[in-house]
């Protein structure tokens, strides 16, 4: 009987000092959303076309950028794309577009996400935002260089279509969890 008392007791203490740990640590970190949003002009007069864009998180987001060098963790949770204005010619269809993450430089590249077989036009009449699936090894490289100092990273769309010329509006949501001690 006291063997009992002893291991219930002792099972009790466990589970105090656990949650307690718990209850502490979540006064000593925060978790934060940081939503990215980047716009490119699509239009070239080739079925192919390549942009550049810089991600600054010290800029994209205040809480990055007042708790960026106390960053415990941070992730992509998810990505999406939006076809924001009417395509020309309305008959455009996207083959490929590829999404990759380098340092601004250009060094270093990695695959971030795709997407083949778009309607454009289609798209653009749902007004929806269409998920992307994250490319793993993408997702670490563009976290790995933003989590870094100087916290930038290059996202470039590569993409080809069916007809040239075109021109079109896409926005490249990303959206990252970020924990950061206090």
């Amino acid at each position: 009987m006291k063997y009992t008392k002893y291991l219930l007791a002792s099972a009790l203490v466990v589970l105090l000092a656990g949650s307690g740990c718990n209850q502490l640590s979540q006064l000593t970190s925060r978790n934060f959303t940081l939503d990215v949003r980047k716009t490119y002009l699509a239009a070239a007069t080739s079925t192919s076309v390549t942009m550049t864009d810089t991600i600054d998180l010290t800029k994209e987001s205040s809480d990055f950028a007042q708790y960026k060098g106390n960053i415990t963790n941070l992730v992509v949770d998810s990505a999406w794309y939006e076809i924001m204005s009417q395509p020309t010619p309305s008959t455009l269809v996207i083959n490929n577009a590829t999404y990759t993450a380098s340092a601004v430089d250009g060094s270093n590249p990695s695959l971030f996400a795709s997407v083949s077989n778009v309607n454009a036009t289609s798209n653009f009449n749902m007004a929806m935002e269409v998920p992307m699936t994250v490319n793993a090894a993408g997702g670490t490289a563009l976290v790995s260089l933003l989590k870094n100092s100087p916290y930038t990273a290059a996202l470039r769309l590569n993409g080809t279509t069916n007809t040239a010329p075109f021109a079109f509006t896409v926005q490249l949501h990303i959206r990252f969890t970020m924990t950061a001690s206090l």
